[in-house]
C-alpha cells in the first residue's frame, strides 16, 4: 500500500470541509479533508500537464490528476475554485503523490509515468486514475481509498496506455479506452468481478495516398487521441486515424463495437471530445488541413458535420460540454496561444476568448461543473500551473 501526501497552499482560498454524504442512496461517500501538516516545500513547482478534472462527491471541490514533468511522475490534487468578476479563478490545491516518486531519500525512481491521465470519482467516494507508463509502454491504474491513501498501482499486462480515457460503469468500476501504438490498436480495459480484462476493439491499417506533389505513398498505420463516454450501458469512443486522416467513432459495449468513419473531408479528427446531448452524440475535433474547429452530430443514425470556428490555427485540445441544453466547446487557439469558448445559441455560434494576456493557455483543456457553475481548466506553459476560469 502506497501512502503519500503533500499540500500546496498556492492561494488564500479557504479549503472546504470534507463530505460525508450519500445517505439517500444508501452509499457512503468518504472524502474528508486531509488532517496533515502543511508541507509546501514538497509541492511540485510545475503541475497540471495532461490533467484530468472531476468533481468530488460534495459537488463543490475540484479534483485533478496530472503529470508532474519535473519528477516524471503522476499526482492528484483537490481544491475549491473562486472567481473574480471577470471569471478568473484562484484555487488552493492540495496534492497527493500517486506513482513515480522516490520511496525514500536513498531510493530513486527513474520510471517515466503519468502522461495521458484520466480520473473519475466513483459512487463510493473512492477515486480511479488511469495513466501511461512511458518507460514500460503500459497502462497503469491507481485507486484512492481515502485521503493520501492509494493502493499500489495495477499494471495492465501488454502494451498500451497512450491517450487513456476513463469512464465508470453503473456500479462504479472503471472502463478505460487507450491506444497500443505498437499494434496500432484501440483497446478497452475494464474491471470485472473477477479482475481486469483487455480487448482490442479497433485496429489501424496502412493507407495508400498521394503526397503534396501527387506521388503515391503509403501512410503507416497510426491511431491517436481516444476519448470515451459511457452512459446507460452504451459506450462511445472517438479517435483520430492518422493513416486515413479521419475522425472515427466506435459505438457499442463489452468487446463489440461498430466503427464508423464520420469525417474524412481533409486531415480531420485530431483532439476529439464527445458528449451526449439528449439522444444525440456530439463530437468536437480539429481539422488540421484547414486549421478549423469542427463539430459532428449524430441524430438517430445520421451524422452531420459543421465548421464552428474557421479562424487561424483553431480547434486543437477540444473539450465539448452541454450547458443549458446547448453545445459549448473550449478549445485551443494556436495562433494566439490562447483558450477560446464556442457557444451555440439559437442555432448560431458565439466565439469568445477566455484566456489571459501574456499567458500561454489552452492546453490539456478540461471542463467540469462544481459549485453550481462550469469551470474551464487548462495548463499554462507561461506559469507552469493550471489556468482556471469560470464560464
Amino acid at each position: 500500500m502506497q501512502r503519500s501526501l503533500w499540500i500546496s497552499a498556492l492561494f488564500l482560498v479557504p479549503f472546504g470541509a470534507g463530505c460525508q454524504c450519500g445517505s439517500e442512496t444508501g452509499l457512503t461517500f468518504d472524502f474528508p479533508e486531509p488532517d496533515v501538516e502543511v508541507m509546501s516545500d514538497d509541492a511540485p513547482e510545475r503541475f497540471g500537464q495532461w490533467a484530468s478534472v472531476d468533481t468530488a462527491p460534495d459537488g463543490v471541490q475540484l479534483t485533478m490528476s496530472y503529470f508532474d514533468p519535473d519528477n516524471t511522475a503522476v499526482a492528484y490534487a483537490i481544491g475549491i475554485a473562486t472567481a473574480d468578476e471577470d471569471g478568473l479563478a484562484t484555487v488552493e490545491w492540495r496534492h497527493e503523490r500517486i506513482d513515480g516518486y522516490p520511496t525514500s531519500e536513498l531510493q530513486d525512481n527513474s520510471d517515466d509515468v503519468g502522461r495521458y491521465t484520466s480520473q473519475r470519482t466513483a459512487p463510493d467516494g473512492t477515486v480511479w486514475v488511469a495513466y501511461h507508463d512511458n518507460t514500460n509502454q503500459q497502462l497503469k491504474v491507481a485507486h484512492r481509498l481515502g485521503p493520501g491513501t492509494w493502493e499500489d498501482p495495477v499494471v495492465i499486462e501488454g502494451t498500451g496506455g497512450e491517450f487513456a480515457s476513463m469512464a465508470l460503469n453503473p456500479v462504479g468500476r472503471p472502463i478505460i479506452a487507450h491506444i497500443d501504438s505498437d499494434a496500432s490498436a484501440v483497446k478497452i480495459t475494464r474491471l470485472l468481478e473477477d479482475g481486469w480484462r483487455t480487448d482490442v476493439v479497433y485496429e489501424g491499417r496502412p493507407q495508400d495516398a498521394l503526397d503534396e506533389q501527387g506521388n503515391p505513398i503509403v501512410r503507416p498505420a497510426g491511431l491517436l487521441h481516444t476519448r470515451l463516454i459511457a452512459q446507460d450501458g452504451a459506450e462511445t469512443i472517438a479517435l483520430y486515424n492518422a493513416a486515413r486522416q479521419s475522425l472515427v467513432v466506435l459505438e457499442g459495449g463489452g468487446n463489440e463495437f461498430e466503427a464508423r468513419e464520420v469525417d474524412r473531408s481533409a486531415d480531420v479528427g485530431l483532439w476529439p471530445s464527445l458528449e451526449r446531448a439528449g439522444d444525440d452524440v456530439v463530437v468536437a475535433y480539429h481539422d488540421r488541413e484547414n486549421e478549423d474547429l469542427k463539430l459532428a452530430t449524430r441524430t438517430g443514425g445520421t451524422w452531420s458535420v459543421e465548421v464552428v470556428d474557421e479562424g487561424q490555427l483553431r480547434g486543437a485540445d477540444t473539450e465539448v460540454f452541454i450547458r443549458d441544453g446547448d453545445v459549448a466547446i473550449v478549445y485551443f487557439d494556436g495562433f494566439e496561444n490562447d483558450a477560446r469558448l464556442a457557444s451555440r445559441q439559437n442555432g448560431t455560434w458565439a466565439l469568445d476568448r477566455i484566456g489571459a494576456d501574456d499567458n500561454a493557455v489552452g492546453f490539456h483543456n478540461e471542463v467540469v461543473r462544481a459549485g453550481g457553475r462550469f469551470w474551464a481548466v487548462s495548463y499554462s506553459y507561461t506559469n507552469g500551473v493550471p489556468y482556471v476560469r469560470a464560464l
